[in-house]
């Protein structure tokens, strides 16, 4: 059972996260789907650490979700040329990884991944308009 505190916490995050998404644009929704692809990468890598398999399948899961239905997929390769390309190559390698990570409880490979995301994300950071 969720002790109350945290049941308040993730409200209030959740609540928080939705905010910021209904009134951003398309860059700050990127950056919310980054931040929570990160976080689900270090809820894993704990719940690794703890041993705790049906967290590290639940959090590495959603960061393959969020990596294939946020990312990946909505990448506009027409408009985004060969950048758009080469994420959708590394995205595609994460995923991989991500896949190693889970069936293998591989912290080695998460570290990779956050690691790799975390560079994009500071860069898409710096393109705030």
């Amino acid at each position: 059972m969720i002790p109350p505190a945290n049941r308040s916490a993730r409200a209030y995050a959740s609540v928080a996260l939705d905010s910021r998404a209904d009134g951003s644009g398309p860059h700050e929704v990127v950056m919310l789907l980054f931040e929570g692809l990160l976080e689900r990468i270090t809820l894993g890598r704990l719940a690794i650490e703890q041993r705790d398999v049906n967290n590290k399948i639940r959090h590495l899961d959603r960061a393959l979700q969020i990596l294939g239905e946020g990312l990946r997929t909505h990448l506009d390769t027409k408009a985004g040329g060969e950048l758009a390309l080469q994420l959708d190559g590394l995205y595609a390698y994460c995923s991989v990884r991500l896949l190693h990570a889970n069936a293998h409880s591989d912290t080695a490979a998460l570290d990779e991944v956050h690691g790799l995301i975390k560079q994009v994300a500071d860069a898409w950071r710096e393109t705030r308009p």
